[in-house]
């Protein structure tokens, strides 16, 4: 229906069938306004009725302004489920009234319950599929994450590896240089059983009122006390570097020299009178 009305007014239909108010202005169906002053809307009605019906104007309220001059409209609703009736008209043109009925083709019941079951089921297997997705997204992280930890635990493995492998070298080294320390501390004390001896056997030769005969039995002493000492501190300690395994060595090799110069000095005494022209 094309019309212009007051600010704050607007178009409806009010006729005698329920929908539309049952000739009550109050109650009719409400127009829309579009562009160009038309009044569009919209009344849902039984297959077959009978309507009859007037266009009024309201006011904002739906108080009744005015009704529209003329007679009724009348129309009787075609039989054909589904079908829609269109009515478009002038509101000062009641020749330019034009009433067209359009019927569509009805789907029928167990047609229609097919197709919502097919979408029904489409729907149901593309959620599935999304589920799915959303559950190999979710396997996919775990896998990253077990291999990110195995990829962690081998390297964590290589490096207890090598550490395991430098601790092996390191106790080889220390092993190594502990029978060196031990070669040595043996060569050193069959240095001073060598030394030992041959002074034994130089102070065996002197004259016992010799003055130097004293001087060889102090050497001796501490050649024998040193040896003791170094012995009892090689059995009570295990460490070769330890302080007082160092001071021992550096006793009993101190001794060592003091008998072997002892033993050389002794030497050269006995044979001083050997020499010609003596």
């Amino acid at each position: 229906m094309r019309h212009r009305c007051d600010y704050g007014q607007h178009l409806a239909i009010v006729g005698g069938h329920a929908v539309l108010g049952a000739w009550e202005p109050s109650k009719g169906v409400s127009l829309t306004w579009t562009d160009g002053d038309e009044w569009v809307g919209e009344a849902i009605i039984g297959s077959g009725d009978h309507l009859e019906y007037k266009y009024v104007v309201r006011s904002a309220d739906g108080t009744l302004c005015y009704w529209k001059e003329g007679a009724n409209v009348v129309i009787d609703a075609p039989r054909a489920p589904g079908a829609r009736v269109l009515v478009q008209e002038s509101w000062l043109n009641q020749a330019s009234r034009r009433i067209e009925i359009l019927v569509r083709e009805v789907v029928g019941e167990a047609a229609a319950m097919q197709q919502a079951v097919a979408m029904q089921q489409a729907a149901a297997a593309q959620q599935a599929s999304m589920q799915q997705a959303v559950q190999q997204q979710a396997a996919a992280k775990e896998q990253a994450a077990a291999m990110q930890a195995a990829a962690a635990a081998q390297q964590a493995a290589a490096a207890a590896t090598a550490a395991a492998a430098a601790q092996q070298q390191q106790a080889t080294a220390a092993a190594a240089a502990v029978v060196q320390q031990q070669q040595a501390v043996q060569q050193q004390q069959q240095q001073a059983a060598e030394a030992a001896a041959a002074l034994m056997v130089a102070a065996a030769k002197m004259p016992a009122a010799d003055p130097l005969q004293g001087v060889a039995d102090a050497a001796m002493s501490d050649l024998r006390e040193a040896m003791a000492i170094h012995e009892d501190i090689q059995r009570l300690s295990a460490d070769p570097n330890a302080r007082e395994v160092l001071q021992a060595d550096r006793l009993l090799a101190a001794a060592s020299n003091k008998a072997v110069a002892m033993g050389r000095a002794l030497k050269a005494a006995q044979d001083f009178p050997q020499l010609p022209g003596k």
